[in-house]
């Protein structure tokens, strides 16, 4: 099993925390940064996260799993924190990862509005070496939508204690609370018009049992993808862990990714066609 260390990285005062989790025979030459979800799929899919980064790494690829400013181990109160913060953590999160691994390039891996986030990131700082996206929300009224239906499942199921409530209060994302700027800036957020990364691979999952991809997920697989790089965008039967606590085996999902990513270096290297 690969070994995980505990992590810090930012200053004193805003730093963020998480896990690296390293291969067992190192010289692997790409790292991932994981992006997690948000609120309560955040707390739903953390298990399988961990299962997920592991799993990667056992594939020769160190991975660092962090805490956005304001959430989980991290420093701060999510009432504090921006959208461009939890971009910030992202690239800080990569520069981290290159320090502690040595790796030559990192790439984002990201779940639901983790890979959301990662879409948004700035090509014009250190640019992604690749995109991992599994399942990404495609607009942030969505994100916002499925956290507070979510959160309202779960108080229904919680009994006497929810039942006091009369419904849910629009700041409470389960235990953090959002600031009205920071969720008019989610609810703005529409993909593919929004994204911003442009990198050489970039490979999207869509969680569905349809046998071919959305138009929209296709559009930011394309959209997300250097002029000269490749792309693959697929559909894998996945059912919602990120919904309830769940003992769903990521591995399968990750096989898939790095088969893909592994597709497209040598598509690359071979000078092919980018899709």
């Amino acid at each position: 099993m690969p070994q995980a260390t505990a992590e810090a990285f930012g200053e004193p005062g805003r730093q963020r925390r998480g896990l690296l989790h390293r291969p067992c025979e190192p010289g692997g030459q790409t790292g991932l940064v994981m992006c997690p979800p948000f609120g309560e799929e955040r707390k739903a899919a953390a298990r399988v996260m961990t299962l997920a980064a592991a799993a990667w790494a056992e594939r020769g690829y160190p991975v660092l799993r962090f805490d956005y400013f304001g959430t989980g181990e991290s420093d701060g109160w999510m009432e504090e924190a921006t959208l461009d913060d939890w971009l910030g953590d992202i690239g800080a999160a990569v520069e981290h990862l290159m320090t502690r691994t040595g790796v030559r390039e990192v790439g984002l891996l990201g779940l639901r509005f983790g890979a959301t986030l990662a879409a948004l990131c700035e090509s014009s700082q250190r640019p992604p070496a690749c995109l991992v996206l599994w399942d990404p929300q495609m607009t942030g009224g969505q994100t916002l939508a499925e956290c507070r239906r979510h959160l309202a499942a779960t108080r229904l199921v919680a009994g006497p204690v929810s039942a006091e409530r009369s419904g849910c209060d629009e700041s409470d994302m389960g235990g953090f609370v959002l600031s009205e700027s920071l969720g008019r800036r989610i609810e703005s957020i529409c993909l593919p018009a929004d994204a911003r990364a442009r990198v050489p691979r970039v490979v999207v999952v869509q969680f569905s049992s349809r046998s071919r991809v959305s138009p929209v997920h296709w559009d930011l697989c394309k959209t997300l993808t250097a002029p000269d790089g490749a792309s693959r965008a697929f559909c894998l039967p996945v059912r919602p862990f990120w919904v309830t606590a769940s003992r769903f085996d990521p591995r399968s999902v990750v096989d898939r990714s790095v088969l893909a990513l592994e597709e497209l270096a040598a598509l690359a290297a071979a000078g092919g066609p980018s899709a």
